[in-house]
């Protein structure tokens, strides 16, 4: 894993670590919290699906010259 992708990862943790612990000590009523909840977690899943994208897209692109290298 690169430096870069730790970075990310790291990003990617620490800011949702930090939106749980927000969320925890905002008062709101139970049902408030349930449907703030659900909703970023939609939220989150539909960065991450781009976020898997993206990475796919860019290892495709490695291999791509990777291969291009050794066949020349």
């Amino acid at each position: 894993m690169g430096r870069r992708s730790a970075f990310v990862i790291g990003l990617i943790v620490g800011a949702i670590v930090g939106w749980v612990l927000a969320m925890f000590t905002m008062p709101h009523t139970g049902q408030e919290m349930r449907e703030a909840l659900g909703e970023r977690a939609v939220e989150l899943r539909e960065r991450a699906e781009a976020m898997a994208a993206r990475a796919r897209h860019e290892a495709d692109e490695v291999a791509r010259d990777v291969a291009e290298k050794v066949t020349d």
